[in-house]
């Protein structure tokens, strides 16, 4: 008797979840789990809920990846803007702020790029120094145009990403891309300078850059780099948190 009663009440919760061999739902109208027979026996009362492979965990795992993907994909949007936007102040101060004549240039166009290094990376910087210098170039000549300057420009910009783009800021960090784009500054951008004025050899023009240009640049990478540094982890932070809070 006990044992057609549990099949009473077995057939009778499988005929109120609608006869259609699945669970009732749940209050917020799906169902996380099916109803089947467990192969081992026969009786009703042997009926086991196994649970379907969509579950809220695993929906929580593809929800959480796709806006995983969707705050990647807007911090690079980010990136690529404040790039843009640091490009463009590079060139007005390298082409309106700054103190030229032929053979030397001492300004505060390397600003901007520290700047980007510390917050998006080498590559960011190394693209925004030189489209900043190719567009100036073309835009706002100063003498004629050599394409070595660019790569002079992208080079220095790679240097002071892969030595700024890191929480911990030492000295050698600061004085070695500091030291590394004084030198490829010194000799190669001498070396186009003295391919296209020829009224001066090489070493005339390494000498005079020498005693002028870099004795007040290399100060101003060594003031400059701590302080954008902060200024630069700071942004990266309020960027991060940002993009949680989305």
């Amino acid at each position: 008797m006990k044992s057609k009663d549990a099949g009473v009440s077995s057939e009778e919760s499988l005929a109120s979840a609608g006869g259609t061999g699945s669970c009732p739902p749940d209050e917020k109208g799906f169902s996380l789990a099916v109803c089947v027979l467990h192969p081992a026996s026969s009786a009703p009362s042997a009926w086991k809920n196994i649970f379907v492979s969509f579950s809220p965990l695993s929906s929580a795992k593809r929800v959480g990846r796709e806006v995983f993907f969707m705050r990647k994909s807007q911090q690079r949007l980010v990136k690529l803007i404040f790039a843009a936007m640091m490009a463009a102040l590079c060139m007005v101060l390298d082409r309106f702020a700054s103190f030229k004549v032929i053979n030397l240039k001492i300004g505060l166009a390397f600003v901007p790029v520290v700047l980007v290094a510390v917050l998006c990376g080498p590559l960011h910087a190394a693209f925004t120094w030189g489209i900043a210098d190719l567009v100036g170039a073309l835009c706002f000549p100063f003498g004629p145009y050599h394409p070595g300057f660019t790569v002079v420009a992208m080079l220095g910009g790679l240097l002071y990403g892969l030595f700024l783009y890191s929480e911990k800021l030492t000295w050698w960090k600061v004085l070695t891309p500091a030291l590394l784009n004084a030198l490829l500054g010194l000799f190669l951008n001498t070396l186009w300078i003295s391919q296209l004025y020829t009224s001066n050899t090489y070493w005339g023009f390494f000498i005079g850059r020498l005693a002028t240009e870099y004795p007040i640049l290399f100060p101003l990478n060594l003031i400059f780099i701590p302080v954008m540094h902060r200024l630069g982890l700071l942004l990266r932070r309020r960027m991060e948190m940002g993009g949680r809070a989305a």
